[in-house]
């Protein structure tokens, strides 16, 4: 409800829209499509803030969340199995570093309005838990974001999902994203 009824997010971040790509994360196999994925945003989103790869730091990407209204990650994701931590997974990010739900969920995101969470398991349910919402899609509701977009399953690598629905949601390129219509862009692709 609060999401709801809350006000609308601001629009004057420094920039609109930011995109992380990890093509190779530590110990996962690599996503050769990430890259082209982030430029399908890019394309889509012109004036997007592009971390690639060795960019893609914990702290970069912690630090550049609360500067834009609109993020997207392609990298991999997954979801906390061990009910002795309880989570909720974590992006990964470069240098062997995951971020995890718990420190987007802490994160002041006043500017949020559509993260695309283009990684696996983004919005799965924890196995031990399937009634309760501690996951990557929940942090970032608790954290600002209005709009969630994300994967209950393992997400394929591939570009064409997020480059249809960043060309929904930008009129093909002709308007900034939407946020708001971001489920009947999801719906479309």
């Amino acid at each position: 409800r609060a999401l709801r009824d809350g006000p609308v997010r601001p629009s004057g971040a420094a920039h609109a829209a930011l995109v992380v790509a990890v093509q190779e994360a530590r110990g996962l196999p690599p996503l050769p499509q990430a890259r082209r994925e982030a430029e399908a945003v890019l394309a889509a989103v012109p004036g997007a803030r592009l971390l690639l790869d060795e960019e893609a730091t914990v702290d970069a990407v912690e630090e550049a969340l609360g500067e834009h209204t609109v993020v997207h990650f392609a990298c991999h994701g997954d979801n906390d199995a061990s009910l002795a931590l309880l989570r909720g997974g974590g992006l990964h990010l470069a240098s062997g570093g995951t971020l995890p739900a718990t420190r987007i969920q802490e994160s002041p995101l006043d500017h949020g309005a559509l993260a695309f969470l283009s990684a696996c398991s983004t919005a799965e349910p924890h196995p031990g838990l399937p009634d309760e919402p501690m996951h990557l899609a929940a942090a970032f509701q608790l954290a600002g974001f209005r709009s969630v977009i994300g994967t209950l399953w393992r997400a394929p690598d591939s570009p064409g999902m997020a480059a249809e629905v960043y060309a929904a949601l930008t009129a093909r390129g002709t308007r900034p994203p939407d946020p708001t219509a971001s489920a009947a862009a999801l719906n479309a692709a």
